[in-house]
């Protein structure tokens, strides 16, 4: 019995993200569908262009995967989105405002007529594997009902990690210097985040990914842990 299953990845629209509070952000997202069964690509891109330049929110996602599943009869649809996430910051020592851009995004699996939705995002971290190493930890977190905003997301991240934050002047390095010391293994570090994030009630799902490269042989090191409500 043959299996068919069609994807595109990569169109890339300008879309509009709400700020925590008021206000707006314009970024330009990434969009692909996968779809169970053979529906040609460009079948599935025509479905999503009327996405652009409008708000993205998860239902958004939701409701697009509803309607690819119902209009080509398939049983299975993910579709997902990845931006470029822009979130002010002050520099530790000066308070210089700043910038930072955090790798984010949604995505809807729907199967079995079922929907489930996560958002995520990717930051830089240092983790202390005997010595200070650069790492990357993505956070990928299911939710009931209303998703979370990003901004809390990353602030509870931030709180549990020494964050790769901005240092623009020798005092402001030498004081990211001292905290980058104090920073965590990969297991304290995602045993907290599991910790804190499983004590927020709207969340009922977690996966989270530490990357870095070891100093033994410079060998690629991952590490993750996965967590669901019961």
């Amino acid at each position: 019995m043959a299996t068919y299953a069609s994807r595109f990845e990569n169109l890339v629209l300008p879309v509009i993200l709400a700020r925590k509070g008021k206000g707006h952000r314009n970024v330009v997202g990434k969009f692909s569908i996968g779809t169970s069964g053979y529906v040609a690509p460009e079948e599935l891109m025509l479905r999503v262009v009327p996405v652009a330049n409008g708000v993205l929110t998860p239902s958004v996602i939701s409701n697009l995967a509803e309607k690819v599943a119902k209009e080509f009869s398939v049983s299975v649809v993910e579709v997902g989105v990845e931006f470029e996430l822009p979130l002010e910051r002050l520099s530790e020592v000066h308070f210089t405002d700043v910038i930072s851009m955090y790798t984010a995004g949604y995505q809807c699996t729907y199967s079995r007529r079922r929907l489930k939705n996560v958002m995520w995002v990717e930051l830089p971290v240092v983790v202390n594997e005997v010595l200070p190493l650069k790492a990357s930890i993505t956070v990928v977190l299911g939710y009931k009902d209303h998703p979370p905003y990003f901004e809390d997301i990353l602030f509870g991240i931030e709180k549990q990690i020494v964050p790769l934050n901005a240092a623009f002047t020798p005092e402001e390095k030498a004081a990211l210097q001292s905290k980058l010391l104090q920073s965590k293994n990969v297991y304290a570090m995602i045993s907290d985040l599991l910790d804190f994030f499983n004590t927020n009630s709207y969340i009922n799902t977690v996966d989270i990914e530490v990357q870095y490269t070891g100093y033994t042989l410079k060998t690629d090191c991952r590490h993750t842990v996965a967590w669901k409500r019961r």
